[in-house]
């Protein structure tokens, strides 16, 4: 066993030694990545962290001093790996001061130039991540808060980089600042500080007069503000989550919101802000800085409903102003985020107000619907209109009530400009593929109720569409276009009925599945591919929603939907595409596995 480790170490001796090489080239740094990937997976083994072998420290010492000496600059590719080695070796305390004692790092960082705005991306980020591993040990935090490399990092975080940095800095940036508040509470002051620099008055300066009030509509405004504007939410959101699952205090929270008001400056800029972008980002800090407020005052005990009423009234305005201003996905992606803070920390929030039945209304809820309202608009729009056989029934009866016992009078009024918005649009189709996509990022949050709410929404759509092109068969063509949308509803009946085990003691419309479907397949004309996710559905609607015994041995006389179940399937079996006879098959098989394997 030793023999072992006395060979594998000379051979990463030998390797290591080939970096050195000046004549050295590596076509692509993957094989690099994946030394990096195995030394960080061996961190905790049984004779020891693998990097604490000196072997490691000895190398990137030889390295420094060869670059130095001979004044030479090593590829991006060897610069970045001497970095994230730095890095595993620097996670260690010892080994840190030890490099640390020999002015290693300055050198490390002059010969490699990390520290220059034309170095390439992977050294940046080498970089970024060696910073990242002082944040580990204590004398890795007093020797940050000593110089200005953090400076560094914030600067590349607000300049134009990768997705790669700039998600990097963000999470350096709110480690730094959560690390080293109980060291030296005055230094953090000053990170924030410099953050905020952009948000200065220096920002209003630049904004141009348009007509008779002041817009940020040009690009390179919204250019210089975006960074820091994510920086700050990415920041926010990140102690967020820290105060809530590791219960930390809410220090640095409070210099952003108390020291420099960052409130008033983000209302101050959402007024004038006119870049959709730009108000998503504004919208996305209003968002996390009003559930921090909430969390703040659980934990000092000050909070009331009015505080609670004071800052649901702000979330839900920011809504408003979107969509007055067209920013549909904006829309779209803030209820998304609303429904990730809330299912953190809803728990802890006093009850809003009580419906007329004195059940309590949920802010997740009124998220919901304007959810789904872009679904609603579709029915709304090409659906009600054109059909007679549309009529109200006593189950559509009760999920409207519901809808409307679940909304405050506020929310009521937006959920009302906010369909009026979406059923003057062209592009309708197109917001409402964008809020299933949505719906479905947004379910994972969803306790059943919820998600059985939802549900019922794309069965009533459905169900809908098939009623008009029945009453108005030209309507055929133009549903048929719609295949992103019709195909992703598809996928999310499959997802819901099979992730929530959605059955009619949760929503009476589970009944009616298979009909709908079986409605949508007698049509020829539809796009194979809606062809497949609707016998795909009946597939899980037979496995979920009927008995092997109900499936396969009802008096055909007695129930429409399985009298033509047969003809169906012997149909779609000798379709002209394999797609479509392969998930006929699918179906077959489904029916005949049920009827061998329950009993009768």
């Amino acid at each position: 066993m030793e023999s072992n480790n006395v060979q594998y170490q000379s051979k990463l001796h030998q390797l290591f030694q080939k970096f050195l090489e000046p004549d050295f080239e590596i076509k692509t740094d993957t094989y690099l990545n994946r030394l990096l990937t195995h030394l960080s997976s061996q961190e905790k083994t049984v004779d020891g962290p693998l990097t604490d072998n000196q072997i490691f420290t000895d190398w990137l010492t030889q390295a420094v001093t060869i670059w130095e000496s001979q004044k030479i600059t090593p590829s991006a590719k060897i610069a970045s790996f001497a970095l994230n080695l730095a890095s595993l070796v620097s996670r260690n305390e010892g080994r840190f001061c030890h490099l640390r004692g020999g002015n290693f790092y300055p050198t490390l960082l002059n010969v490699v130039k990390a520290r220059q705005p034309e170095t390439a991306p992977g050294v940046k980020l080498g970089y970024i991540k060696l910073l990242g591993a002082f944040l580990e040990h204590k004398s890795g935090i007093e020797w940050l808060i000593g110089g200005d490399l953090w400076a560094d990092v914030l600067r590349f975080s607000l300049t134009n980089q990768t997705v790669y940095i700039t998600r990097e800095g963000y999470r350096f940036i709110a480690k730094l600042l959560e690390q080293t508040i109980d060291v030296n509470e005055g230094f953090c002051h000053g990170v924030v500080k410099e953050i905020m620099v952009p948000l200065g008055d220096s920002t209003y300066k630049a904004i141009k007069p348009s007509g008779d009030m002041m817009e940020i509509s040009d690009e390179a405004i919204y250019q210089n503000l975006s960074p820091t504007l994510q920086l700050i939410g990415d920041t926010l959101e990140y102690f967020l989550e820290s105060v809530l699952f590791a219960q930390n205090d809410c220090r640095i929270v409070l210099i952003f919101l108390r020291d420099f008001h960052l409130e008033q400056q983000i209302c101050n800029l959402m007024m004038i802000a006119q870049n959709k972008y730009l108000f998503f980002d504004l919208g996305k800090i209003m968002f996390v800085m009003q559930f921090l407020e909430l969390y703040i005052g659980v934990i000092s005990n000050n909070l009331k409903v009015g505080n609670v009423k004071t800052s649901v009234r702000k979330i839900m305005s920011i809504f408003r102003t979107n969509f007055s201003k067209g920013n549909y996905e904006n829309v779209l992606k803030l209820c998304y985020y609303g429904q990730l803070y809330w299912n953190l920390m809803g728990y802890k929030i006093p009850c809003l107000k009580v419906n007329k039945d004195n059940e309590p209304i949920s802010f997740a809820n009124q998220l919901l619907v304007i959810q789904l309202l872009p679904i609603f608009a579709v029915a709304m729009k090409y659906c009600i209109s054109d059909s007679r056989n549309i009529d109200s029934d006593e189950f559509r009866d009760q999920y409207v009530q519901k809808l409307f016992m679940m909304m405050c009078e506020n929310t009521v009024r937006i959920a009302y400009g906010w369909r009026d918005f979406l059923t003057s649009q062209t592009n309708l189709f197109e917001i409402a593929t964008k809020g299933l996509i949505y719906v479905m990022k947004s379910r994972k949050y969803y306790p059943r109720e919820r998600a059985a709410i939802a549900f019922q929404s794309f069965v009533y759509l459905l169900k809908d569409v098939m009623c008009v092109v029945k009453d108005v068969p030209e309507k055929i063509a133009f549903f048929a276009q719609q295949v992103a949308f019709f195909s992703l509803l598809f996928d999310a009946f499959v997802v819901f009925i099979e992730e929530f085990q959605i059955t009619w003691r949760d929503s009476v419309e589970t009944i009616c599945v298979m009909a709908i479907c079986f409605d949508f397949l007698t049509i020829p004309t539809w796009p194979t591919q809606l062809v497949v996710k609707a016998l795909k559905l009946v597939n899980v609607s037979i496995v979920k929603y009927m008995s092997p015994n109900l499936a396969l041995l009802v008096d055909r006389t007695t129930d429409s939907t399985m009298a033509v179940l047969g003809p169906l399937l012997h149909t779609k079996l000798h379709d002209m595409t394999w797609e479509v006879r392969d998930s006929a098959m699918e179906v077959v098989c489904t029916m005949s596995h049920l009827s061998n394997t329950s009993k009768c």
